[in-house]
């Protein structure tokens, strides 16, 4: 049939926190690789209490790393 296609999508949950309030209400990124120095943002949310959660579904496992943003330190 054209237009149905089977999708065998996974699900995940990555849950973080970080100590310091630095870090509250800043972005932060789940990022992949596709070619060398080439990353695609995944996902991203913003740290609340010092707690960030992705939510998403993937095609197949992939690495992945998770970046952030912080204040400047007076």
């Amino acid at each position: 049939m054209q237009g149905c296609q089977q999708t065998n999508k996974k699900t995940y949950t990555i849950t973080g926190n970080i100590v310091s309030d630095q870090f509250n209400g800043l972005p932060v990124y789940l990022t992949s690789e596709i070619k060398e120095n080439s990353k695609v943002i995944e996902d991203s949310t913003i740290i609340n209490n010092g707690t960030f959660i992705f939510n998403g579904s993937i095609d197949y496992p992939q690495l992945c790393t998770i970046t952030f943003e912080r204040n400047e330190i007076d």
